[in-house]
This record gives structure tokens, sequence and C-alpha cells, in this order.
């Protein structure tokens, strides 16, 4: 059996793009604040999940927002 990687080499953890999206709700669930947030994925779809507060983090608006 072949390897991918030789010993040595520099490597990277594969992961998802990252999640961007809006805020559209704000809950308490066992004594923390959740997050339910609103994005479009890869193929054009509208998602919605919740995410803990050291999930997410605020992303800058583009100057003139």
């Amino acid at each position: 059996m072949a390897i991918k990687f030789k010993i040595g080499a520099i490597v990277r953890q594969v992961m998802p793009a990252p999640i961007e999206g809006t805020v559209i709700e704000a809950q308490v669930s066992d004594d923390e604040v959740i997050y339910h947030v609103e994005s479009i994925d890869a193929e054009g779809n509208r998602t919605a999940r919740f995410f803990s507060e050291a999930q997410i983090e605020a992303v800058d608006a583009p100057a003139g927002e």
C-alpha cells in the first residue's frame, strides 16, 4: 500500500468552509446563550442552525453598511 504523505511533509486539516450568516434568534439553553444563524449553502439553499457564543464571531460589515 502506498502512502499519500511523506514523513516530514507539512499538512493541514481539511475542513469545510466556515458558515457565514445572519443571527435570526437568540435563546438561553442550559444557562448558555445560543444563536440561530441563517445562511446560504454552496448549492444556494437557505439553511439555519444553532451555535454557541464560542463557535461564532462577528464579521465586520463592509464600509457604507
